[in-house]
């Protein structure tokens, strides 16, 4: 497949992936819109963080985040999830791109995760369901890459920024936005949630 040319491109390209047949509150499972997982991957590509990179999702869901580092020229993708039915979506959309013995699709829980890799994505939990839910997602992504790139609420930007700081990484690039979420749970009404978030990259 052509590399795309513009982050537009990659997003339209990202609007194929599919979502979670079986998502689960629990884990904090909604879709990232493509909108938003094409500006944080092409932020990490405009910094040579991608292109011949071997590139980890932590968390990958579905795979947006590790569908779209691939499809910007990394060497080599790792999916770490631990959800099987996330999983089987997530092989769904890597067969569907034709990515699926570029990525190696890791079964584990993130603070298992044995890998050294040049760049982490990844669209941690936000703690809504669980307080703290995104710290060994943090602590993992500093101890395997040497950048990681990220979605984090705007209100929950500084405590993350001390979190990576104080293990040695430091801002490189940061970015506001909206995310949009649909309804994606029995109890949640017809209207889209809408709040800012920050796309960050942080660097050793």
């Amino acid at each position: 497949m052509e590399v795309p040319k513009s982050k537009k491109e990659l997003a339209i390209l990202l609007s194929r992936v599919r979502g979670y047949t079986s998502p689960k509150a629990e884990l904090e499972q909604y879709v990232t819109p493509s909108e938003i997982a094409s500006r944080l991957i092409w932020a990490a590509y405009e910094r040579g963080r991608i292109v011949g990179k071997n590139v980890c999702d932590l968390g990958a869901g579905t795979g947006i985040l590790i569908i779209g580092a691939m499809l910007l020229g990394a060497r080599r993708g790792y999916a770490v999830e631990k959800d099987p039915d996330a999983i089987e979506d997530l092989k769904r959309n890597l067969s569907a791109f034709g990515l699926e013995r570029r990525v190696e699709i890791v079964e584990a829980d993130v603070s298992d995760v044995e890998l050294r890799v040049d760049t982490v994505v990844m669209n941690p939990p936000y703690g809504v369901q669980r307080k703290g839910a995104s710290l060994p997602f943090l602590i993992k992504a500093t101890e395997i890459g040497e950048c990681v790139y990220m979605i984090v609420p705007r209100g929950l930007l500084e405590e993350k920024r001390a979190i990576l700081e104080d293990r040695g990484f430091g801002i490189e690039f940061v970015e506001e936005d909206w995310m949009e979420l649909p309804p994606t749970y029995p109890w949640h009404d017809s209207r889209m949630y809408r709040f800012r978030v920050c796309l960050v990259g942080f660097a050793k």
